[in-house]
């Protein structure tokens, strides 16, 4: 912004544009926060023209979306291979289920019938 394009207000009508009091505008402009310059024996503020302010936002916001965007674009690909990685492990916890399941179908088969029968343990203590 070229000073040219700045509006020049006294303290007390910068002061007042600003919400803050006339010390307050003193002291910022002894700092540097705000532009100043004096003209004769008055000091004048320079406050950017509201149409700057605003482009200077929509630059601001504009940069803040396309950072979101890009943050977004990362966080989509990690939930893509976060799916991928989901698929291969519930396809593997299916196939462990059905190996499990033949195995125990396997064994019923393989182990002998039972002819005795043992008492519960109740009984057995209670002898």
């Amino acid at each position: 912004m070229s000073q040219s394009a700045d509006r020049q207000l006294t303290i007390d009508q910068a002061a007042a544009e600003l919400g803050i009091s006339r010390r307050t505008v003193e002291r910022r402009c002894a700092r540097g926060v705000l532009r100043s310059l004096h003209d004769g024996g008055r000091l004048l503020v320079l406050l950017p023209t509201p149409t700057d302010t605003l482009t200077a936002k929509l630059e601001q916001l504009t940069a803040t979306v396309e950072q979101l965007t890009d943050r977004l674009t990362a966080v989509e690909a990690e939930r893509d291979q976060a799916k991928a990685l989901l698929e291969a492990v519930t396809s593997e916890r299916d196939y462990l289920r059905q190996a499990h399941a033949a195995s125990l179908t396997l064994s019923t088969r393989l182990l002998p019938e039972r002819t005795e029968t043992r008492p519960s343990w109740w009984r057995v203590w209670r002898r």
